[in-house]
């Protein structure tokens, strides 16, 4: 992966406006020196369909949120380099979440965000020549006539004893192309697309390809035979099957082994993102001392607001890491997510609302399994609904935290949820219920009604929530933590309370193991 002095393109990025990414730019001339080039979205597909292509190794596409592009001709580009085996990596910049979606779907082997994290390009490039593909031979030195306007179907040497490397091409016929006007032998032959950074001026400027159909312009191996040349013709010019995928890279562990706890509101409106937001907040100032750290992950892929109650910009690059399968490791999951005040990292929702079942069980696994090994502490905001990886967030939580409030709606909704994790046989004991704006004690009528709902659905509210008032929404608005602007709140004090006696809990079930 690093530059020759054959002066052949080993790798070439592909953008509408590539001038909008320096980073890749400077970080291509690093790896590739002279040795690679760039390319518009025009001339892509006509560069990766001659014979320029057989030199690469490489290809990078690149686009953002401004580039108004097709992004089917995008799919069709990554199509077009995977059937010449070249390794494909796209490099997305604040894409909305259809357009992420349709790229995902395509044959790239790589997916990262931009700005790249760092060495994230390079590891990018060395993983695909880790992975075994068929050998390309180097691609045969050909003597192009210019005057030509296209190809004969099968090589006519001028000489038979003539090297069979620079044969004499005379009398082709013409061939009619889907990017290429049909002209007489005698037109001249239109300029195809060039690279930014060719070394040499032949190397990037070919004539006209053959039609897709057409035997490519290889001379014959036996100068004696050359009508056998479709069958001699050098195994690069054969049809070549796609290569296997690239196996999904595993997360890389860290040693910990991380505390998940899950926010799940019995109802919309009950305050669970609050409190996530708030309890997380809570956790890491607790625990920064001992150097711990603690990760907010917000799983509300539709309508998440854990970005508003904090302040960090939304992004898409939770749906990146859940929807490509690959990268998915601690570098680079630590260099993507914001952090709040340099302390807390998070993980937003999408920029735009997407399904809740973008992802399935086993990415969300994959995901929670890596956050766990690298964070003390990972929360969780989860959406209402039961989705198919609900299943694999309980199973892996060692709390749950169900949110409801004195009405009928988290009565009913408790008493649903309940039924579903015990016909499943699913480990309901772990959920810890919460009462958030919860009767005061002075209010003898609304503790009646709290104890008649705890005895109905036979559960415990393990803690009671008071009414924070309107300092809790403004703090909201405001995009910061109730410790931060209402320290005396009550509401505040309580989740302090929860905070403190999770972290004793656990160190003390730390302590525990560590003596056994």
């Amino acid at each position: 992966m690093t530059s020759d002095n054959s002066g052949r393109i080993i790798a070439c990025a592909i953008a509408p406006n590539l001038e909008a990414f320096d980073q890749i730019i400077d970080q291509m001339q690093d790896l590739f020196g002279e040795n690679w080039g760039g390319l518009n979205l025009e001339d892509a597909l006509p560069v990766l369909n001659s014979r320029h292509s057989e030199q690469m190794d490489h290809v990078l596409i690149a686009i953002d949120e401004t580039d108004d592009v097709d992004i089917e001709n995008i799919v069709e580009i990554v199509g077009a380099a995977k059937s010449r085996q070249l390794s494909v990596t796209l490099v997305t910049k604040n894409l909305d979440a259809v357009s992420l979606q349709q790229l995902m779907r395509s044959d790239a082997d790589d997916f990262l965000p931009y700005p790249l994290p760092d060495g994230a390009l390079k590891a990018s490039f060395a993983k695909a020549e880790e992975t075994p593909v068929e050998t390309k031979p180097a691609a045969p030195m050909m003597n192009f006539d210019l005057t030509d306007t296209g190809a004969p179907s099968t090589p006519i040497p001028q000489d038979a004893s003539a090297a069979p490397a620079a044969p004499a091409i005379e009398d082709p016929a013409p061939v009619a192309e889907p990017d290429v006007a049909a002209a007489t032998p005698t037109a001249a032959a239109p300029e195809a697309p060039t690279f930014n950074a060719a070394p040499e001026p032949q190397d990037v400027q070919p004539a006209a390809e053959p039609a897709p159909q057409a035997q490519p312009e290889t001379p014959a191996p036996t100068p004696a035979a050359p009508q056998e040349a479709p069958q001699a013709a050098p195994s690069n010019v054969q049809p070549i099957a796609p290569p296997a995928p690239a196996p999904q890279q595993a997360p890389v562990a860290t040693g910990k082994d991380g505390i998940l706890l899950p926010v799940y509101g019995l109802a919309g409106g009950v305050g669970a993102s609050t409190l996530a937001a708030n309890l997380a907040w809570e956790i890491q100032n607790i625990i920064a001392k001992d150097d711990a750290k603690v990760c907010l992950l917000d799983f509300g892929f539709q309508f998440g607001s854990i970005a508003t109650y904090l302040d960090v910009g939304r992004s898409d690059i939770g749906l990146e890491l859940l929807s490509s399968g690959v990268g998915l490791d601690s570098q680079a999951f630590s260099q993507a997510v914001p952090k709040y005040k340099g302390k807390l990292d998070v993980l937003p929702a999408p920029i735009d609302a997407v399904p809740l079942e973008v992802a399935d069980a086993e990415e969300i696994a994959q995901l929670l399994d890596l956050v766990t090994s690298m964070y003390d502490y990972v929360i969780v905001d989860l959406p209402t609904a039961l989705v198919s990886w609900s299943e694999a967030v309980l199973q892996r939580a060692k709390l749950y935290l169900a949110v409801g409030e004195v009405e009928m709606r988290t009565a009913q909704n408790a008493l649903r949820f309940l039924r579903v994790l015990k016909s499943d046989d699913l480990p309901y004991e772990k959920v810890q219920f919460i009462m958030n704006r919860a009767p005061k004690k002075t209010d003898l009528s609304g503790r009646s009604r709290m104890k008649r709902m705890s005895d109905s659905l036979n559960v415990e509210f393990r803690w009671a929530l008071p009414d924070g008032g309107k300092q809790v929404l403004n703090a909201c608005d405001q995009g910061t933590p109730l410790a931060e602007v209402a320290g005396r709140n009550p509401l505040r004090k309580e989740i302090r309370k929860i905070a403190e006696n999770l972290v004793s809990v656990a160190k003390d079930s730390a302590d525990v193991k560590a003596r056994a």
